[in-house]
């Protein structure tokens, strides 16, 4: 009985063995697995969540809340500017311009203003009645070129900006008045402005014009009085010149003539400690001029200063060819003086009887 139940199982095992075996080997054959497409519409948009990149993602939302736009590279891109429509002007302006005509005339009290359209890029002429005219304006001359020629004012405006002045009789603030101008594509305007002044303020400008005469008269005087003085320093400078310019080049000028007889207390007329003698003298009609010979008889360089060489009665001083001297080197100096001058203890004749004989 125990035989017949083993010999059972063994046959069952090896029965399901070969037929394992043998499905095994069907399947590695020709496997197919059935695939049924998934209906795509029944799933939800969130079900499929956007890709995060990360830093990337950051920087783009940060620019893009700040309104810049980058490139790949996250560097910001510069975006031309956009043409936007130029504003509208001003209601008023408009008005002015359309009040343009070439020739204006306005009639205005002290204190009080105006607006004048005027050709944009040529001269303006703006008259006044004001005798002597004062102008007081913000505007550089990049944006206008203004002009002042008694009491008429020429303005030019160079850019389409209007521009505000301030005009006044010259001395008389009372008189003030304010004026715009603004530009117009038009030509040039005469424009015309009578102030009303009073008797007080015409009395005022009078007198301020009265005293600017005086101090021009004074100016003047003054400026002739320097230009003799000045005249008069040049004639002598010139004369001067003309005599010792020729005696440097080695002749004698015109109307002189030479001596070598010179007075004894003038041999040595120069306060120098090297040598000198004075051998020559050209006796003019006014003036006469003593040459003295200096020589550096030292070991060490010697200057000679023209001053050095002035005293009572002498006009002028030159020194030539040099005033620096190496040892052994030689120059002359040419002393200029008046003819008719005495020194002062020649002109004493008679000794006085204070003490000191003085």
């Amino acid at each position: 009985m125990k035989f017949k139940t083993l010999f059972l199982v063994t046959s069952i095992s090896a029965s399901l063995a070969t037929s394992f075996n043998a499905t095994a080997q069907e399947s590695n054959e020709d496997t197919q697995i059935p695939v049924r497409p998934v209906n795509s519409e029944r799933l939800p948009n969130q079900a499929t969540p956007a890709a995060y990149r990360g830093a990337d993602d950051l920087r783009g939302a940060i620019n893009q809340q700040q309104g810049r736009i980058v490139d790949g590279y996250g560097r910001p891109v510069t975006q031309a500017p956009s043409q936007s429509a130029k504003p509208a002007e001003p209601s008023f302006i408009e008005k002015v311009k359309k009040r343009y005509t070439p020739e204006q005339e306005y009639d205005l009290k002290p204190g009080r203003n105006i607006v004048v359209p005027v050709g944009q890029g040529f001269n303006n002429s703006i008259r006044t009645n004001f005798k002597s005219l004062s102008v007081k304006t913000s505007a550089s001359a990049d944006t206008a070129v203004l002009q002042v020629e008694d009491g008429n004012l020429y303005a030019t405006l160079r850019t389409m900006q209007p521009i505000s002045l301030l005009l006044s009789e010259d001395g008389v603030l009372e008189s003030e008045i304010s004026i715009v101008l603004v530009p117009v594509t038009a030509p040039p305007a005469m424009v015309d402005i009578n102030i009303e002044m009073t008797p007080q303020m015409i009395a005022k400008a009078s007198e301020y014009q009265a005293e600017l005469e005086k101090e021009r008269e004074l100016q003047k005087a003054l400026n002739d009085n320097s230009y003799e003085r000045q005249n008069r320093n040049s004639t002598h400078a010139n004369n001067l010149i003309a005599i010792l310019k020729p005696i440097a080049q080695g002749r004698t000028p015109r109307g002189f003539s030479m001596t070598n007889d010179v007075p004894e207390g003038l041999t040595k007329p120069c306060r120098v400690s090297i040598y000198q003698h004075a051998g020559q003298r050209l006796t003019g009609a006014k003036e006469v001029v003593d040459v003295v010979l200096l020589q550096n008889d030292s070991n060490r360089v010697y200057q000679v200063r023209e001053e050095m060489c002035l005293s009572d009665g002498a006009l002028s001083v030159a020194l030539y060819p040099r005033s620096y001297l190496q040892p052994g080197e030689e120059t002359e100096a040419y002393i200029v003086r008046d003819k008719y001058h005495e020194p002062a203890e020649q002109r004493v004749t008679r000794p006085r009887l204070t003490r000191g004989g003085e």
